[in-house]
């Protein structure tokens, strides 16, 4: 056994650790850290509000960071029945396709599950919500609510 350590040798080592441990965080973040990461996204109308009532702009609204747009399904009333979550570009199909979320409306929290096309529609009916509680939401990872980490698009 040779007690000396060769100074090349040791950067070597030094080296091939922090590749190693570079190499892994990477993939870390690639699966399960992205999705523990993922953090709730916002939904805000503000320009809606006119002399009346607030109604939910026919245009839709879009998350603050961009990569999920909300629309609402209305019945023949015209009162809304479902809330229409859409995943916008690559971006938001990577975030959200095969995500289970949670939405927060006010102190409603509904959740649910975009499908592989990173669409998700949410049923109103039977919440006790208003069309005032539809202009300012929140939408977040279903596993942060329960603690469990990983990513459910199994």
């Amino acid at each position: 056994m040779n007690d000396s350590i060769d100074p090349r040798s040791a950067r070597r080592l030094l080296r091939t650790l922090r590749v190693v441990t570079n190499t892994a965080l990477a993939e870390y973040d690639l699966g399960r850290g992205r999705a523990a990461a993922r953090s709730s996204a916002s939904f805000m109308a503000l320009a809606a509000k006119g002399a009346g009532d607030f109604r939910f702009p026919e245009a839709g609204i879009l998350s603050g960071d961009g990569l999920v747009a909300a629309d609402v399904e209305r019945d023949a009333a015209g009162e809304p029945v479902r809330l229409v979550l859409q995943a916008q570009g690559s971006a938001g199909l990577e975030a959200y396709a095969g995500a289970a979320i949670v939405v927060m409306l006010g102190l409603i929290e509904a959740g649910g599950r975009f499908d592989r096309d990173g669409r998700l529609v949410l049923d109103l009916a039977g919440l006790g919500l208003d069309e005032t509680d539809l202009s300012a939401f929140t939408i977040g990872p279903a596993d942060a609510a329960d603690g469990d980490e990983g990513d459910d698009r199994s």
